[in-house]
């Protein structure tokens, strides 16, 4: 981890800022049909963001790096369950240790939310993260064929101890 990382909640005044690395982050990635992509990027409108927000200060996490936004991370707390819906890094950023500090966080605040597990789903070919899970010692639950979007997804969980 970058050893200047600040990680902090999301507050009203940092959405469109997010909306815009979001779309920066989620635009280019060729593992996503553009079906999905868009989707994506219309789920998480300014207004969704927002309502997530209001409704749970800790839903929305943000990396900083020399007070520059350098990556996100966008959860649902499931009442026992933390379910991760996104995790990205700006591409400016990449690289340094910033989708690790993120996830470490959460991993960190999890007790304090009295979450019983975090879990998410990656697509199969998206190496950087399942490898990123994997170091954070998630575990690969299943593999579910022709899923969004008629791609295949890995199911990942990782127990909060």
């Amino acid at each position: 981890m970058n050893s200047a990382t600040q990680i902090r909640y999301a507050q009203a005044n940092d959405i469109d800022e997010l909306v815009g690395l979001f779309s920066r982050v989620v635009s280019p990635l060729d593992i996503y049909s553009e079906t999905a992509r868009t989707s994506e990027i219309q789920k998480f409108s300014s207004d969704e963001l927002a309502r997530r927000i209001n409704e749970d200060p800790n839903a929305v996490s943000l990396a900083f790096i020399d007070n520059k936004l350098a990556g996100f991370l966008i959860i649902e707390d499931q009442h026992g369950p933390i379910w991760i819906h996104w995790y990205g890094v700006d591409p400016d950023f990449r690289n340094l240790g910033v989708g690790k500090a993120i996830l470490t966080h959460l991993i960190a605040a999890a007790p304090d939310r009295k979450a019983t597990k975090i879990w998410c789903d990656t697509r199969t070919d998206n190496s950087r993260s399942i490898s990123l899970l994997e170091k954070l010692k998630f575990g690969r639950l299943c593999e579910i064929r022709n899923h969004w979007h008629g791609q295949d997804f890995y199911l990942w969980a990782r127990d909060v101890v």
